[in-house]
Order: C-alpha cells, then structure tokens, then sequence
C-alpha cells in the first residue's frame, strides 16, 4: 500500500506533502536516457516515472509529437536538486545538450549551485549537498510572492519559514515516505509580461498528496481556482483533481484510495 505521511498539516484536511512534478517530452526513453545518464535517478526501463530521492517525476510524451516549450516564462521557473558535485554534474550536462544558465558559484549562507536548461526546456538548479541525492525545491514566480506563498499555505498547509534564515517559503513532507529531508516551494518575483499557463510546457505542473478530496475541492472552488478537471478515479489507486493557480500554474492534488 502507498503510505500518506501528514507532515506539516495545519489541519487534517489541508495536504499530506510534497507528491511529484510532471514534465512534458518529444520521447519518454530519451529524456530518461539523458537524465540516468547525469543524475542518480532510479529509472525503470518501459515506464513514464523516474525517482528522485523518493519523489516522483512523470515524464509525458507531448500529443503534438514535438519538444514541449521552455518551462522559462511560466509560473514555475525551475525544480531543483541536490547533487554531491555541481561543477562535475554541470559539466556532464553541458557536454551532452543542456545550456548552462547560470555557472557553479558559492551563494554565501546556502549553499553552492548552478542553474541548468535541460535539452527538453525544463530549467533545473543544481544544489550541492554530500547526503542522498533528492528533490530540494520548486521555484515559482509571481508578482506578489508573498501573496503567492499564502494561496498555498491556505489551500496545500506547507510550513511557513525561511531555509537557512534567508529564502522564505513553504517546507512539505513527501507524499509517500520514500526520502529523506523536505521539499521546498518557493516564489519569486516576476515581471514584464504575462505568465504563460503550465499545461503544455516542459514542466506542466506540481502535485500535492491530500487526504479529503471533496473538502480540498471545495477550498480550492471557495478560492476563486480555476478548476480544470477531475476528480477522476485513476485505476482505482487515488482519486485526481487538477486546479490552475492565479498565474496559470497546474496543481495537481492526488488523494489516496489505498
């Protein structure tokens, strides 16, 4: 059975973590050929999910038959990942397709990191960190950050704090007791244009373990979230409802059956 962790719930309706980030592809085998070849992911051939330090990443083959468009431009900037050495796994990706964005430097009280484009447009931040290799953070964007932060803390729970005294955000726990340490969301603030919705691009959206589907719905419909399907019964495993966030952002909520 899958096991729902409730890990920072304001109340028992609100979240049960952190479940999985969904990324659009041309083709499932290469994008999982490129990423077994320069991150520690647990792959297994024939399927759609990967793993990373536990946490769930679907690739979805794109109906258009083309590269999804650059996550860049969306409500969600980047996710991130923690690697033992970022100068060598920059290096790695550079060498095999990916644009370096922004190269392997010391941010002074975090930690050392670079920032990454893959092949297929998902824009990765790599953080060093000499534990098990896992999924660190989501960072959106948004032209009111805080106000961001608290639409998620009111619908998703999270706990409100800041990693290592200066990025603040919301902490969750996984979704399924797989890894270890806790999954970041964060915000950033936007400007210029638009944010473009996630549906289509390379990361199209974030998902969240809930433990009541029809009292997280209602909160979301109460919120004014535009709602754009489910709930749906997928193979009689967990109940799924997608909701869209004030800048086009797909949230994903997975409610457990088992």
């Amino acid at each position: 059975a899958l096991l729902i962790s409730p890990v920072y719930a304001k109340d028992e309706a609100l979240n049960a973590g952190y479940h999985n980030v969904h990324i659009g592809v041309k083709s499932i085998d290469e994008a999982l050929a490129w990423y077994g070849a320069h991150l520690p992911m647990d792959v297994t051939p024939g399927s759609p999910y990967a793993a990373y330090g536990g946490t769930t990443i679907a690739l979805v083959e794109m109906d258009t038959g083309e590269a999804a468009l650059p996550s860049q431009g969306t409500g969600i900037d980047r996710i991130g990942l923690t690697v033992k050495d970022v100068d060598a796994t920059v290096a790695s990706m550079a060498a095999d397709g990916a644009k370096v964005i922004v190269s392997a430097t010391d941010v002074p009280g975090l930690y050392r990191h670079a920032i990454v484009e893959d092949p297929f447009g998902v824009k990765i931040e790599l953080v060093k960190d000499q534990g098990t290799p896992r999924f660190h953070h989501v960072y959106l964007r948004a032209p009111d950050p805080a106000a961001m932060l608290d639409w998620y803390e009111s619908l998703v729970g999270g706990k409100r704090g800041k990693l290592k005294g200066k990025i603040e955000g919301l902490s969750y726990g996984q979704a399924q007791n797989a890894g270890p340490g806790t999954i970041w969301l964060f915000v950033e603030q936007s400007h210029g244009a638009p944010l473009a919705p996630t549906a289509d691009r390379a990361i199209r959206n974030i998902a969240f373990g809930i433990t009541d589907t029809d009292a997280d719905v209602a909160r979301f419909n109460a919120k004014g979230a535009e709602h754009l399907s489910g709930p749906a019964n997928f193979r009689d495993i967990l109940i799924v409802t997608f909701f869209a966030d004030p800048n086009g952002v797909s949230v994903e909520l997975m409610d457990f059956m088992q």
